[in-house]
């Protein structure tokens, strides 16, 4: 479950990023964020974290890879941010699509890890 949760969050955060890229001018946001080459390395860094944590749990670092998917939940949570610079009805439906899509699967990734933690027998090593 977790692969196919890892999975789906590189698809979802990978087709708003894209989105983002190309049609950087039609998002309004913060005037520091001007290339498009900006939000594609961004993107390599994101996934690159919950890549990195996928491969730590895979491992057993337990306590690395719950680091790395907090810190790729909360910039899925991030991605709200879009709306401090717009409303809803600023964007296209496409866009809407992918803002919250991407929000929606880091949110599915962070439930069914906690479900996860919470799961683990008492004393074990996180």
């Amino acid at each position: 479950m977790l692969k196919s949760l890892v999975i789906v969050n590189v698809c979802a955060s990978g087709a708003h990023f894209l989105h983002n890229a190309v049609f950087l001018a039609s998002y309004p946001g913060p005037h520091w964020i001007s290339n498009a080459w900006m939000v594609i390395a961004s993107w390599f860094v994101v996934v690159g974290v919950l890549v990195v944590g996928y491969l730590w749990h895979r491992k057993g670092h337990l306590r690395r890879a719950t680091v790395a998917f907090s810190f790729y939940c909360l910039s899925c949570f991030l991605v709200f941010g879009h709306y401090l610079y717009g409303a809803p009805s600023h964007f296209d439906a496409l866009t809407n699509v992918l803002i919250f899509g991407e929000g929606l699967a880091g949110a599915a990734l962070l439930i069914y890890f906690l479900g996860w933690a919470s799961r683990r027998p008492p004393g074990a090593a996180v």
